[in-house]
């Protein structure tokens, strides 16, 4: 009578803690009445043996690494940063994104003022200042989005680049 008891007690308890419903220790077998060991003192022990047990907890996972600054103030910077300030770039920008440096088109393909693809980001230097345009700052994808038009004109921007 006293084994099942202890034995539904320990289930429980193992359950409540998610442990093993099967202890990896043996269950200390009950002490007759009389002996000052009651039910609860036998559970008890059942779970610490039970949760002695488990699994560590994995550690965190480590934190994604600083953005890389912009570059220096130079003439590339400052030209893409007054290219950005033109009114027909501005009109791109409210076209592709709504002036939102950190939208992505429904697919998440495209991010970023100019909706870049990952590959058009790295392959004109987005890479140095995050993994996608959604990552960087509005002048970082300023300064992206010049030199993409420098090499291609208004073509990557088929509908909003005729605005």
């Amino acid at each position: 009578m006293h084994r099942s008891l202890l034995a539904a007690v320990l289930l429980a308890c193992c359950v409540a803690c998610s442990s093993p419903a099967t202890p990896a220790a043996p269950v200390p077998s009950a002490a007759p009445l009389g002996t000052g060991v009651s039910t609860v003192d036998r559970a008890e022990k059942a779970h610490r043996v039970s949760r002695a047990y488990e699994r560590p907890t994995p550690p965190p996972p480590a934190p994604p690494p600083p953005r890389r600054p912009p570059p220096a103030a130079g003439p590339e910077w400052d030209q893409a940063q007054a290219w950005a300030a033109e009114p027909k770039t501005r009109r791109l920008i409210k076209c592709e994104s709504g002036d939102n440096p950190q939208i992505a088109n429904p697919s998440g393909k495209y991010t970023g003022l100019y909706q870049f693809d990952r590959s058009t980001w790295q392959s004109n230097g987005g890479g140095q200042y995050a993994d996608t345009a959604r990552g960087a700052t509005r002048e970082q994808q300023n300064h992206i989005g010049w030199r993409l038009w420098k090499a291609r004109g208004w073509a990557p921007w088929p509908a909003c680049g005729r605005l």
